[in-house]
């Protein structure tokens, strides 16, 4: 059981409170300006017809025929078609594809006739998800760093190209919450270069046969509905090794991503690293190295997919490592590296994060109230409160308004 990464007889109450209003502040600010945000009353206007929204000197316009440029977003009202894209080519569909293909468009309710509300989510009411705050320090929070994920999205309104977004890690949730969580952890702080880690690919040399591996590899196509993407038998055919089946499957992937642009592939990559190493014994190392804690579900109130009719939600959790359980996780196999939506991973001090507006949806707030269950000292509130005090100011500056007056800043 750890202990607590901060050390103080004072409980600041006030403190929590300003610091979680003026996150909250900042939130609002930046959903109003978020390009989804605006696009959701013009989308609600028009009906069952198609239409197109695409973005030209900071304004968002949208009509019923197909523009000449590469389209911005487009919205089909009567099959629930969403499609945010960029006019950068070679990543124009690594941005946010809420839906993989026409096909499965078909068969799914995104556009809810009842109560005539556009249900870009997948269920009708809450939608839930995990995150996972990790932090790693030696004990005082000026010297706490927290693991995080950058990934690319067009969520900022007036900005034609892609924005890096950094998040924490984190996903719909696919089993319990706890287990839900390690998978998120594993998939979009470590996979990247899991299959080229030496410790990993021993691991598995000594603990799978060739059959389990492809076992697995196949188990992982399955269940992303892509049997269809899966490997012929004439591709697995010379195969000797488990560490044979590595490397032909990377390759097989990477050549699918050439083909297949959308978010499948990456989760298909992802998917098959994770339950590779799952079938080792580091996969207990690192359960061990990463117990979580559970800090609170809560709405995630700005997520850029809430409509009116679908939301998300969260469970946060969080855990905090010294410097030797950081340290310890390599002999785990685990390198922070980024993989399925998360193009990148890596550690970034909490007080300089706290700083940063450019921080995906509720984030911000999940990480100080993961804060929050450990005990902080008065300058420890002080240096968050001046943190978000100074991003929350940023933000003000740059949508041009006021800051509230109802703010004790």
């Amino acid at each position: 059981m750890h202990t607590s990464i901060f050390s103080t007889d004072n409980n600041d109450i006030k403190l929590k409170q300003d610091i979680i209003e003026i996150v909250t502040q900042e939130l609002g600010i930046n959903q109003s300006a978020d390009t989804r945000a605006v696009l959701r009353p013009l989308i609600n206007q028009n009906g069952s017809q198609k239409c197109y929204f695409y973005n030209q000197n900071g304004q968002i316009e949208h009509s019923f025929e197909t523009p000449e440029q590469h389209y911005f977003a487009m919205i089909d009202h009567e099959n629930g078609t969403v499609w945010v894209d960029t006019d950068i080519p070679e990543e124009r569909f690594a941005v946010s594809q809420y839906i993989d293909s026409i096909d499965s468009l078909k068969k799914a309710p995104y556009w809810n006739n009842a109560t005539n509300g556009l249900k870009i989510l997948g269920q009708i009411g809450e939608n839930k998800a995990v995150d996972m705050v990790i932090f790693v320090g030696t004990g005082q929070v000026q010297d706490t760093e927290v693991m995080t994920i950058t990934r690319n999205s067009v969520n900022r309104f007036g900005n034609l190209n892609i924005v890096q977004e950094v998040a924490l890690p984190g996903g719909f949730q696919e089993a319990q919450v706890v287990e839900s969580q390690r998978l998120e952890v594993l998939e979009e702080l470590f996979s990247k270069d899991l299959l080229d880690n030496p410790v990993v690919r021993d691991s598995i040399s000594k603990n799978l046969s060739l059959d389990q591996s492809l076992e697995a590899i196949n188990s992982v196509f399955s269940a992303h509905n892509s049997d269809h993407l899966k490997p012929s038998l004439e591709d697995l055919a010379g195969l000797q090794h488990p560490n044979d089946a590595i490397d032909f499957i990377k390759s097989y992937v990477s050549k699918l991503e050439e083909t297949y642009t959308g978010e499948k592939t990456a989760q298909i990559k992802a998917g098959i690293a994770v339950e590779l190493y799952k079938m080792t014994p580091l996969y207990q190392m690192f359960v061990e190295l990463l117990p979580p804690k559970q800090v609170e579900t809560f709405k995630n109130e700005t997520d850029p997919r809430n409509t009116e009719i679908s939301f998300m939600s969260s469970s946060v959790g969080t855990l905090f490592l010294n410097t030797n359980q950081y340290d310890a996780m390599a002999t785990a196999g685990l390198v922070l590296s980024g993989g399925d939506d998360a193009e990148s991973a890596k550690m970034i001090s909490v007080l300089t994060l706290l700083r940063r507006n450019d921080i995906f949806s509720d984030h911000k707030r999940f990480i100080c109230e993961a804060l929050f269950t450990y005990e902080l000292s008065t300058a420890d509130l002080t240096a968050i409160k001046d943190a978000v005090t100074a991003s929350y100011a940023k933000s003000c500056e740059e949508r041009q308004i006021e800051p509230s007056a109802s703010l004790d800043i």
